[in-house]
């Protein structure tokens, strides 16, 4: 699903229908849609009723698990330039699994911060939708520039902001991104 979801394989009817070019996707880098970012957390002792800052383990199959913060050793003042916003992205900035270097989620609440584990970016929203953007994070065109980013020292797979305003993805009209949304989620709750 998520290799036809995007190349235009899922969309070529609605395209048809709507006459939409076929070729009207264009290319598009992160840095491209990026209102915020790519930017790191940042790291924070744990102090009983500091402010909460999500922990690495958030980052749950491609949604963040608001179960995983811990009180952090700062009010939230200190912590106003690593306050999630509704949209962001987060994902690992490192993983010793390569496979798991770069896996992130949606925000879909506030009042949290990110730490240092993790890198943030604030789409864009009138060029890119946030779950448009989450899902084509997972597929393999992403998957793939994020692996062969990644350079490890110590055992730890790294990428960095570099890397990540590079990445290239195709990017159809807002309208079309709602459709394969709608597609992907239709068919991934078909297999669940």
């Amino acid at each position: 699903v998520l290799k036809h979801a995007f190349v235009g394989k899922l969309t070529a009817k609605w395209r048809k229908d709507n006459c939409v070019p076929e070729n009207s996707w264009q290319n598009a880098t992160v840095k491209d849609l990026a209102l915020l970012g790519p930017s790191n957390g940042r790291s924070v002792k744990d102090r009983a009723g500091g402010f909460p800052v999500l922990r690495l383990t958030a980052l749950k199959n491609g949604k963040i698990d608001l179960n995983e913060f811990k009180e952090g050793a700062w009010d939230k003042d200190e912590a106003k330039n690593h306050i999630v916003n509704d949209g962001d992205f987060l994902f690992s900035r490192g993983n010793g699994s390569k496979h798991l270097v770069g896996r992130g989620g949606l925000v879909t609440t506030l009042d949290v911060a990110f730490p240092d584990t993790i890198m943030r970016i604030g789409l864009d929203k009138s060029k890119v939708t946030p779950s448009y953007f989450s899902y084509v994070w997972e597929s393999r065109l992403i998957r793939t520039q994020i692996e062969s980013s990644a350079r490890t020292t110590a055992g730890i797979y790294k990428i960095n902001q570099q890397h990540v305003k590079r990445f290239t993805l195709s990017l159809p009209s807002i309208a079309e991104q709602n459709v394969v949304t709608n597609i992907i989620e239709e068919k991934l709750s078909v297999v669940d």
